[in-house]
């Protein structure tokens, strides 16, 4: 059953996989300690030793980088939830039953007799043109 509409759903596919993709680098970036990323580590400003420096650089660049995949993992989630409403939306079709000018929403691939289906083109094409 859909719940949002099919651009929407759309657009969450889109985005997910922007995210996904993005994401997923930052975090092997951040796994090999990439050197342009270390103005995003919450690091403090002044240190003691050098030693501690570098340890504290190690897991704020590890931290960091789980931090990424698990972001990741939920963009899977709303690629899978915005591909499976992209996919109701697309199974679900408009017609006008026979003598009915209500619309209705029926599953594509639910049994219409065929003058039915043929009446329910014609009135909305007719419908169309008015």
């Amino acid at each position: 059953m859909p719940f949002c509409g099919p651009k929407l759903s759309l657009c969450g596919l889109i985005i997910s996989v922007w995210g996904i993709i993005q994401l997923l680098l930052m975090g092997v970036f951040y796994y090999i300690h990439s050197v342009a990323l270390i103005e995003d580590l919450p690091l403090e400003a002044h240190y003691p030793t050098p030693a501690d420096f570098y340890a504290a650089a190690d897991r704020a660049y590890s931290q960091n980088a789980y931090n990424c995949w698990i972001a990741a993992c939920i963009y899977v989630v709303t690629l899978v939830v915005s591909g499976q409403q992209f996919y109701a939306n697309s199974r679900t079709t408009i017609v006008f039953p026979c003598g009915n000018l209500k619309p209705q929403k029926i599953n594509f691939c639910q049994c219409v007799g065929k003058e039915r289906w043929t009446r329910a083109l014609f009135v909305s094409q007719t419908t169309k043109m008015l």
